[in-house]
């Protein structure tokens, strides 16, 4: 698993799920690193998500792989027990959840405790909107993390001068200038 940093877990037998995953693989490729096709979990709706994750070998690849920094949940959402397994067992892990099904804003205090407790770690990152589809937000991820890379070139005064990154195709902005009353110019 070379140069790998990253799973994907994403709803079983679902386009939405599909696409979904594919985003991130894409977005890791553009970044130079292959995810696999045995990178992507594919989970159903069993309710047992530490025993079918178990079955699909994925706590054995995490523990094998300890270059794996990031878990992407697209288009589903962890219960309680993977993600306490997950703050417990692997605390180099960050989750990243990116959902917009009901069951996402509908958890138990148990796996809101969870969250908390990775999220004040910096080790979980949510993006939850049921107004669009899950590969829709993870798209809206993928554009959030390019416009994130932004190098600040100097800062002068309240003045802030910026270079963003060409994103893949081709595109970009070559500079902005952000004042320090927030108005970019």
């Amino acid at each position: 698993m070379e140069n790998k940093t990253a799973l994907i877990i994403t709803h079983k037998q679902c386009n939405d799920g599909l696409t979904a995953a594919w985003v991130i693989k894409d977005h890791f490729k553009n970044q130079g690193i292959e995810l696999k096709e045995e990178d992507i979990y594919f989970l159903a709706h069993t309710g047992e998500q530490l025993e079918d994750l178990e079955q699909l070998g994925f706590w054995q690849k995490l523990h094998d792989h300890p270059e794996i920094e990031t878990i992407y949940v697209t288009d589903f959402s962890l219960h309680f027990d993977p993600l306490n397994l997950i703050s417990c067992l692997f605390p180099h892990v960050k989750i990243v959840e990116i959902d917009h099904h009901k069951t996402a804003f509908e958890r138990d205090q148990s796996t809101i405790n969870a969250i908390d407790a990775l999220k004040s770690a910096g080790r979980y990152e949510s993006y939850m909107d049921n107004r669009m589809s899950g590969a829709v937000l993870t798209w809206l991820y993928s554009i959030k993390v390019i416009v994130i890379k932004i190098l600040i070139t100097s800062v002068r005064k309240n003045w802030i001068t910026c270079s963003i990154k060409p994103y893949q195709n081709g595109s970009s902005i070559s500079k902005t200038v952000i004042s320090g009353n927030g108005i970019i110019h």
